[in-house]
């Protein structure tokens, strides 16, 4: 459905001012924008209860709206509202009750550091990383057009090491990867580099972020076609769900390269994010429950190497913890989805799903 003029108005003015009362953040937003936010978000509802067709496509604009307007009542009335009520308003369910579930699905690996690791910051890893890092790129982007995964005749992305983490940028169509990521080990008086944790940042940008820009630069409703993605809440489980969905398949790709990978690096990598996204929302639950102390919640929660993989007990912001709890929630409903073919995806009104806690291939 394209929508009316006056639905397209309204919803790129809603974006706009969620996205001026969201970038305020963490300083307590202004009360008369978020005022003409309610404003406006009663005259979408009105225009889009008009709408003549396409029933799926409004319910649909509806959830990203209502997505906003939900972490924004959040905002102005917490500690009034609890945080479990805002996770379950925007993907459904008890969130902290699945993330615990798959934790304990999920065992980690050993709390212990090998001794014999060398860091990025070393000199000879950092020449074998700059050595080792066009290659990389290029197996990268021939396993991934050979799965179907990026498009035959758009160019990729280009990669830049960075001392930051990594991201996609779409404007300048460039990666830029964190070159902390590369580390080595000492071995036979040398050392000896790893990629694996490289090559699954290079999926999640490429294969996740890249390749949904580059097939379907339009993923949101209609009705708030060109808005920013990362100003609508209840997509955050779709783009980074999918993105390291895409992720895990890097070790896919190094088994059949024959590039050496570290089994418990890998593993130690979704602990610490499963422990993230469990931490961040619990410590946001404290409207309800006494406030999260961070040793204990690592010793009660985190059982083993959970503990040892995430190690920060500083207060994750309520945009780190929106990020991270549904950043988790899109993994665990695309782990659900088993072998749901993707070729679809983005035509797909997933995002329905990921906002109900939905997670099946039906």
């Amino acid at each position: 459905m394209t929508p009316s003029p006056e639905t397209a108005a309204l919803s790129a003015g809603l974006t706009r001012a969620y996205g001026a009362l969201w970038g305020a953040l963490p300083d307590l937003p202004s009360r008369a924008g978020y005022d003409d936010f309610l404003r406006l978000h009663e005259r979408l509802e009105r225009a889009l209860d008009a709408a003549p067709t396409a029933p799926r496509e409004v319910r649909n604009a509806r959830l990203c709206a209502a997505s906003m307007r939900s972490v924004l009542d959040f905002v102005f009335e917490f500690p009034k509202r609890p945080a479990d009520d805002l996770l379950s308003d925007l993907w459904g369910g008890d969130l902290r009750a699945r993330l615990a579930t798959w934790i304990a699905e999920h065992p980690a690996p050993p709390a212990e550091r090998p001794s014999n690791l060398v860091s990025s910051n070393h000199p000879e890893v950092a020449a074998l990383a700059r050595a080792a890092l066009p290659g990389l790129v290029e197996a990268v982007v021939a396993w991934g057009r050979g799965k179907g995964w990026f498009p035959s005749d758009a160019p990729p992305p280009t990669v830049e090491a960075a001392r930051a983490p990594s991201r996609y940028i779409p404007a300048d169509n460039t990666v830029y990867l964190d070159s902390d990521l590369f580390y080595g080990t000492a071995q036979n008086g040398g050392i000896r580099l790893w990629v694996d944790l490289a090559a699954a940042a290079l999926f999640h940008e490429m294969a996740g972020h890249w390749a949904q820009h580059a097939f379907a630069p339009q993923r949101q409703p209609g009705a708030f076609t060109g808005a920013d993605p990362a100003l609508l809440p209840a997509l955050i489980p779709v783009e980074e769900g999918f993105a390291l969905q895409r992720e895990g398949s890097a070790l896919e790709f190094l088994k059949e390269t024959g590039r050496p990978f570290r089994p418990e690096t890998w593993a130690m990598r979704r602990a610490g994010l499963a422990a993230q996204a469990l931490f961040a929302s619990l410590q946001w639950a404290e409207a309800t429950e006494p406030p999260v102390d961070g040793a204990r919640f690592l010793a009660r929660h985190l059982p083993g190497g959970y503990a040892f993989a995430y190690r920060s007990t500083r207060r994750a912001g309520l945009k780190e913890m929106l990020y991270r709890a549904g950043s988790f929630h899109g993994l665990m409903m695309m782990e659900a989805l088993g072998d749901h073919p993707f070729a679809g995806f983005w035509a797909a009104p997933l995002y329905e799903q990921a906002a109900r806690g939905e997670a099946h291939a039906s």
